[in-house]
């Protein structure tokens, strides 16, 4: 099983948390909004869920990629499985990478995905 002192620390340099796929107008114009802002990517992971994903550093994670609030850690961070490592997987979290607001349009396009109108 790995061990963190031999991993770069990639878990604790993002956040990641789901969010609606592009099923409205509303929805897409979301999505294409988050890709507007730096150090930011949306997702489509290997289970189908959309992910927004922040490219930010855990104050908490020192030089050498070791946690400094290790004791204190959330729960996050205790439930997460060395087997889960991305460090030590193949390294691919996601199945469709968007970077740019024209990758949503470009991909609701080739899926032919018709975007309902959004409710009041």
């Amino acid at each position: 099983m790995p061990s963190c002192k031999e991993c770069d620390g990639k878990c604790c340099k993002y956040v990641a948390v789901e969010i609606d796929g592009p099923f409205t107008k509303v929805d897409a114009d979301a999505i294409k909004w988050y890709l507007c802002h730096e150090n930011i990517t949306v997702y489509l992971d290997h289970e189908d869920e959309w992910m927004v994903e922040f490219t930010t550093r855990c104050k908490f994670l020192k030089e050498d990629n070791m946690c400094s609030y290790y004791n204190k850690r959330s729960n996050i961070c205790r439930d997460y499985e060395h087997d889960e490592c991305e460090m030590f997987g193949d390294g691919d979290t996601h199945k469709v990478l968007f970077k740019e607001p024209e990758d949503v349009d470009k991909y609701i396009k080739e899926k032919n995905i018709v975007l309902k109108e959004d409710e009041d």
